[in-house]
């Protein structure tokens, strides 16, 4: 049986955020058909609550980039593993 969710937008773009790479706070919005404005409370709660990190992510970004804390452990593992190849 599946569990009830306390506040069930938070946990919808969490989900979604694990399975992306950076991202630009407009496509969580996009993919579930909400304003911004809906979606900019939530990303800001994941932010606080340490499981999205916000920065500039992406080369040639353009404004504010968020990615999920795991996903960008990972990339940043694969990456350094990539450069020390290299070596």
């Amino acid at each position: 049986m599946l569990e009830r969710s306390v506040d069930p937008l938070v946990d919808l773009v969490a989900r979604w955020a694990r399975t992306h790479g950076p991202f630009a706070p407009g496509e969580p919005a996009r993919r579930f058909g909400l304003g911004v404005a809906a979606v900019e409370p939530v990303l800001a709660r994941l932010v606080r609550e340490g499981r999205l990190v916000d920065g500039a992510f992406l080369p040639g970004g353009q404004g504010r980039e968020l990615c999920d804390a795991d996903v960008l452990r990972a990339l940043r593992r694969r990456s350094l593993a990539e450069l020390r190849r290299e070596i």
